[in-house]
């Protein structure tokens, strides 16, 4: 997933739609939707418009003047973060979303998706929403590369702190013992200093997923709802597939929506996009993990860069810095 940025002309437009839809916000017009459009303007515009000075554009109007494609399935990424940024969206939002995305000629599943959301569908909105995301890909990861069904299922049972794998959790532990600027010592340090359940022992992740701690460990992101964002923007530039913009909005629905779809108990908050950088830096960060070499969620074997400088990994894997 990589940040576009459309030629100024066409940039116009795509601004207006973003302020049309965030216009019809629940609460309207407010300090979170200013908040995402300043740092949508700074980091991939280039512009400083003022935004509320803006008119709004018709589908019809907005599809003869931005260009098709990678660009308007962008804008309309763009669109769905808008409604969903400060509450779940209207159905004014869906609606608008869904008429630029027609005339954009762009399938989008997350408007429908968002829609259940918008009519209090819940339940479903988190099945529609887990069987397109980055969870279900953990897991097939799991499935095929940590024995088949039975890793699969040591991975959720282990999770869910019913079962252990002491050898596996052993393995993690030895890590403290590397030299202290290496991947592995800094990671178990990563754990230890904040509770976390090794792979192996009860209520561990998967060994699948461990990759989100690295992100954190190499990208030197906090384990706080900014952190956890930028890690997930983080993770969604360096990810080629379909399931990028599902992995951003993980967090987001999370912490700026306000409902918790992650796996753990998360503090209850909405309108995190409206606090100071914190758009901003996750721009930064999809930026960022665009410029890996190696998508790190692809089956990615972690094992061999544990003993490796921290720094010398960051080289290899064309981390740049923040």
């Amino acid at each position: 997933m990589e940040l576009l940025r459309p030629p100024p002309e066409a940039a116009a437009y795509g601004l207006r739609a973003m302020v049309t839809v965030a216009r019809a916000a629940t609460d309207g017009f407010g300090k979170v939707q200013h908040t995402l459009l300043d740092a949508a303007q700074h980091i991939i515009l280039h512009t400083d418009v003022d935004v509320d000075s803006l008119t709004p554009v018709e589908p019809d109007e907005l599809a003869r003047n931005f260009p098709a494609g990678a660009l308007a399935k962008q804008l309309v990424q763009g669109l769905v973060v808008m409604s969903l940024c400060d509450g779940p969206a209207s159905h004014d939002q869906i609606e608008l979303i869904r008429g630029y995305a027609k005339a954009l000629g762009v399938d989008q599943p997350m408007i429908d998706i968002a829609n259940k959301l918008t009519e209090h569908r819940l339940l479903l909105f988190r099945l529609d929403y887990y069987r397109r995301s980055h969870l279900r890909e953990m897991f097939e990861s799991q499935y095929r590369t940590q024995g088949g069904i039975i890793g699969l299922a040591k991975g959720v049972l282990g999770m869910r702190g019913l079962v252990a794998d002491p050898e596996l959790a052993a393995r993690f532990v030895a890590l403290g013992d590397l030299p202290a600027d290496t991947l592995g010592h800094v990671f178990f340090h990563h754990y230890r200093d904040h509770g976390f359940a090794f792979p192996g022992e009860p209520g561990g992740f998967p060994v699948a997923a461990v990759f989100h701690d690295i992100m954190h460990v190499l990208g030197d992101y906090p384990t706080v709802p900014e952190g956890e964002i930028q890690v997930a923007a983080f993770h969604a530039g360096m990810h080629d597939k379909e399931s990028a913009f599902f992995v951003l909005l993980f967090p987001l629905i999370t912490f700026s929506t306000g409902i918790n779809i992650t796996p753990v108990p998360q503090p209850e908050m909405k309108g995190i996009l409206g606090e100071k950088d914190v758009a901003a830096k996750m721009l930064r960060a999809i930026e960022r993990g665009s410029k890996l070499n190696t998508d790190l969620a692809n089956d990615w074997d972690f094992w061999p860069y544990m003993p490796l400088p921290i720094d010398e990994v960051r080289r290899q894997l064309n981390v740049v810095p923040a």
